[in-house]
């Protein structure tokens, strides 16, 4: 199924109705080949689990002598073993158990009376079991509601509002309005579409069902939806074929999409939409980052870009054309070794032939906050005048400084160079330079996406290092590789877009985050979530994966608490396939328990994204 047990027991555990309740009108799908697949297809579905061989033959021969196939999703929606599962997904979903005998029959008969999706939420989110469960407080009663009806957090200005009506509402009166509200009545609609159709609703047929779901119940749809002929044809796909063998023993079989935290622009989505789509820069720009607008910084701001790994290090310098100056001293050198002498000085050396390990000339001390290596020429693009860092053999452009920086580590090494030239080297480590060619140079409008997220990112400012540098070379801000990075067709890029932002509607620049796959939907956060079609490009690996780990590697990875023995009580964000995201999981050990984030369990396990399953 597309979607988490739990997911889509909101759509579908929470809204049963009798067929009596059911106005249908279904165009009559005759008899065919195929009719089997229908039959199992619609089992898993309503029941979710296979036909017996005895059901099988009975619907079929039932096809045959002309009995209409909407008939079957209609009979499997008023069966007792429907009402009962259904009961039971609800007590699960709700108070993470099954329902005693008495509960089971009380809720049946409520259900066959055709009982409505609020009354049952009232009643069970609102007992005092849920109560307890969810940590006896109104906060903890509030978060609970979201992460089980909504599928999330809820924001801090929904936890403030919620904790003011819990003063003069009850539990079940809130949970009552959360099923109501048209998040969930969306969210219940898209898990069915999902569900049964492996799709997403087209936007009409969302507002149609949302619109709907205000008074009937969820059965209505999924039993319209399993009568269509979309599903039958959906049936067919992947009938008869044998199930995947199972992991081996001792072994988690994950599935999972995207890699990265999602958040923002998916840079193969823009691909995507650029290739396949046909979009342009604004619009992919537009899509991923809704609330803002497209603006132009003048100028060219200097940045000082941290290289990680060089903190505590000393820096040397040099420069094939041995036109080199530092600061504090008079000549021109091909090499210079900046020293760290204690927390307060620098000792300098130089030398005139290049190298990292030339013959060394002392200059003398400095107690500068920091000692700047730079060109004493424009450097264009002649490689020759670019600075070459010897620790690791990388050049740059504009200088390179070192720079005291407090604590502990005491200083650092910084590359200080224009915005403009810093992206050159920037947005060829983040996305392929091929990709501008891809689609008979369709993909050139994502390159340049990317350029103007690069920019805008920057722009938005990261105080993480103070005034000694404003961002970083590593994955933690953005790739960095200097000029040896460049390529002429981001350099495209960057000229194509200079200046180019997006801007909030504050007018300020917006700190646009991007990662390399969605998986699909991206996860909300500064910018709204929304469905990434472009994202399952051909050209992109990480759409979906699947990934066997040994239980010995979870283990080692939470030590000291036993045996692994299962992943229980998932929360999701509700977006997309395998019910979203995981916000919140629950890692059963042979010790106990432990609840972590997905993106905990995410860094734990190496998974390449918090969007899985297991």
């Amino acid at each position: 199924m597309a979607r988490t047990r739990r997911a889509v027991a909101t759509a579908l555990a929470l809204a049963v109705a009798t067929t009596a309740a059911l106005v249908l009108a279904p165009v009559p799908v005759a008899a065919a080949e195929g009719d089997d697949c229908m039959v199992i297809r619609a089992h898993e579905v309503f029941l979710g689990r296979e036909p017996t061989g005895s059901e099988l033959q009975t619907w079929v021969v039932a096809f045959e002598s002309g009995t209409p196939r909407y008939a079957l999703p209609r009979a499997l929606a008023a069966s007792d073993e429907w009402l009962q599962v259904e009961v039971t997904k609800i007590y699960r979903q709700a108070l993470d158990r099954d329902p005693d005998a008495d509960g089971l029959a009380f809720w049946v008969e409520e259900l066959r009376a055709g009982a409505q999706v609020t009354r049952i939420a009232s009643r069970i989110y609102g007992s005092g079991e849920f109560a307890t469960l969810a940590g006896g407080t109104d906060e903890g009663v509030i978060t609970a509601l979201y992460e089980r009806i909504l599928h999330r957090s809820p924001s801090d200005d929904d936890l403030a509002y919620w904790l003011g009506e819990a003063a003069v509402r009850s539990n079940g009166s809130i949970a009552a309005f959360m099923v109501g509200s048209v998040e969930s009545r969306n969210d219940r609609v898209t898990t069915l579409y999902q569900t049964i159709l492996g799709r997403d609703p087209e936007p009409d047929g969302l507002v149609f069902w949302s619109e709907r779901l205000r008074t009937v119940n969820d059965v209505r749809l999924a039993v319209d939806l399993a009568s269509s002929g979309e599903f039958f044809t959906r049936a067919q796909v992947g009938c008869g074929e044998p199930p995947p063998p199972p992991p081996p023993e001792g072994t988690i079989a994950f599935q999972g999409r995207g890699w990265g935290h999602g958040r923002g622009m998916s840079q193969h989505g823009a691909l995507g939409y650029a290739v396949d789509h046909g979009w342009g820069t604004d619009a992919i720009l537009a899509h991923y980052y809704g609330g803002t607008t497209s603006g132009v910084v003048a100028g060219d701001p200097l940045q000082r870009v941290y290289l990680v790994g060089s903190a505590g290090t000393d820096l040397t310098a040099t420069q094939p054309a041995g036109r080199l100056r530092v600061d504090g001293w008079a000549g021109e050198w091909a090499a210079v070794s900046v020293r760290r002498l204690s927390a307060t000085a620098y000792r300098v050396y130089a030398a005139t032939t290049p190298g990292c390990s030339p013959s060394w000339t002392l200059l003398g001390e400095t107690t500068a906050a920091e000692v700047g290596v730079a060109s004493t020429v424009a450097q264009g693009e002649d490689p020759d005048l670019m600075l070459r860092d010897c620790r690791t053999g990388r050049s740059y452009r504009g200088s390179l400084r070192n720079v005291r920086t407090g604590g502990t580590v005491g200083s650092a090494v910084v590359n200080v160079v224009g915005t403009e030239d810093l992206l050159r080297g920037i947005v060829p480590r983040e996305v392929s330079p091929y990709w501008a060619g891809v689609g008979g140079g369709q993909g050139a409008a994502a390159v340049r996406a990317q350029a103007v997220a690069a920019r805008s990112y920057l722009l938005a400012g990261d105080r993480r290092w103070g005034s000694w540098a404003t961002t970083c070379d590593s994955a933690t801000c953005q790739a960095y590789g200097g000029f040896g990075a460049e390529d002429a067709r981001t350099d495209a890029a960057v000229a194509a877009t200079a200046g180019g932002v997006r801007l909030t509607s504050s007018g300020a620049v917006a700190r646009t985050e991007f990662g390399s796959s969605s998986g699909g939907w991206t996860a909300g956060g500064a910018f709204p979530a929304v469905v990434d079609e472009g994202d399952d490009i051909s050209l992109n690996p990480y759409h979906s994966w699947t990934v066997t780990m040994d239980e010995s590697r979870i283990e080692s990875a939470y030590p000291g608490r036993g045996d692994f023995q299962r992943f229980s009580g998932f929360v999701r964000n509700g977006l997309g396939p395998l019910g979203g995201r995981v916000t919140r999981v629950t890692l059963v050990f042979a010790s106990g328990t432990l609840t972590q984030t997905g993106d905990q369990v995410r860094a734990a396990l190496g998974l390449r994204s918090d969007w899985w399953a297991a």
